[in-house]
């Protein structure tokens, strides 16, 4: 069976080169978190992509910070995967550590009906 994109991390697989992913709903998942985990500037040919959220780590932990990372995960899903629901996001800080944070997004992918969650520790 044909794979849609490579399954990141590379890794070797005997059986088709690189190992690929096969199934829809796990594509959407890699280019979300992808989208996520992109810090603008970083993407060849558009500047624009990506969320950048290490660049909310130093802010004041303000609502207005919490505000401005919700903004810009949700204003960036719309534009680059807008396939991608976003039902909810919550921001927690960690309490043990400086400077780190987790983000987890509910989100559902239009047209199959199929509904997961992101999870990234930001650090």
């Amino acid at each position: 069976m044909p794979g849609y994109s490579p399954k990141l991390p590379l890794s070797i697989n005997s059986s088709d080169g690189f190992a690929l992913t096969k199934d829809l709903t796990e594509v959407a998942k890699q280019n979300f978190k992808m989208l996520v985990l992109t810090s603008p500037g970083e993407r060849i040919m558009d500047s624009g992509f990506g969320v950048g959220m290490r660049q909310f780590l130093f802010l004041q932990n303000t609502d207005g910070a919490a505000e401005a990372l919700k903004d810009k995960i949700t204003t960036q899903t719309e534009k680059y995967l807008p396939y991608i629901m976003i039902q909810e996001i919550d921001i927690v800080e960690d309490e043990k550590f400086l400077n780190t944070f987790d983000v987890r997004i509910k989100y559902r992918i239009s047209g199959i009906n199929f509904t997961d969650e992101l999870n990234v520790q930001v650090v």
